[in-house]
């Protein structure tokens, strides 16, 4: 794997974003390249995504676009137990859900990334979604009802205008670059 960009959150925390070895012939950025995004906090390492280049890049400018005007808004509601949550809630058919995720994955730890505002704030959440929404549960696995008795999002990180400023700065000529 080959890092293209990171993103820092602080001193301790960062979304690492790299396509694979083979995907890169010179120095140009494909559309279908394979991207893998990690959030790495200190020496946990969370895989958040896997998918296309494209995908990760259009999502990533069009959400920081939407933050930075203010308009990716949160409820009180939805944002007191977490996006991801509420998500869950959403997958169950509990409740109608109010934002796109960032960054998702069924991957085995099944982690989506959320970045919206918050009453004039911008917020970063990590939060884990249910595996088996859709799927037959296999032996031994948590049901839906414990998953959700003690649910917490992973993280929750405020997002200065700085940072967002600066991840469009370096993301939107990263998507202009990219070749078919």
């Amino acid at each position: 794997m080959i890092n293209i960009f990171k993103l820092y959150l602080n001193d301790h925390r960062e979304i690492d974003v790299n396509i694979e070895n083979e995907e890169v012939k010179d120095e140009n950025l494909y559309y279908f390249s394979r991207c893998l995004i990690y959030f790495i906090n200190e020496e946990n390492k969370i895989l958040i995504y896997d998918d296309f280049l494209t995908e990760a890049l259009t999502s990533l400018v069009n959400s920081l676009t939407l933050v930075r005007d203010n308009k990716q808004v949160i409820s009180e509601k939805n944002y007191m137990k977490g996006a991801a949550y509420n998500f869950n809630l959403a997958l169950n058919i509990e409740q109608d859900f109010e934002l796109d995720d960032v960054w998702s994955t069924i991957q085995e730890d099944n982690q989506s990334l959320w970045i919206y505002n918050y009453k004039n704030e911008t917020y970063l959440e990590i939060g884990k979604i249910y595996h088996y929404h859709f799927l037959e549960l296999p032996e031994n696995e948590m049901t839906y009802e414990d998953f959700m008795r003690d649910y917490k999002f992973t993280v929750r990180i405020l997002l200065t205008k700085e940072m967002i400023d600066s991840w469009l700065k370096l993301t939107e000529p990263l998507l202009k670059k990219l070749k078919k």
